[in-house]
């Protein structure tokens, strides 16, 4: 939830900046290329995840199967 919370108070911070710059959608296309940037870095689920340790996946599924058992 931080992140959420930096996010907004950032974005509230250098809109101005930005629409100076761009215009009235300099904002909103900073934010298009921001999803962009997120989708090509977030994955659904850990194991689809092509940044994460053969480690942190095995440690990850096997904390799962043990709260699920």
């Amino acid at each position: 939830m931080a992140g959420f919370q930096l996010g907004c108070a950032l974005l509230l911070t250098l809109a101005p900046i930005i629409m100076s710059q761009g215009g009235i959608f300099g904002p909103v296309v900073s934010g298009f290329l921001w999803v962009l940037v997120w989708l090509s870095v977030a994955s659904s689920t850990p194991d689809r995840n092509p940044q994460i340790s053969k480690y942190e996946l095995e440690y990850i599924l096997n904390k799962r199967q043990q709260s699920f058992p």
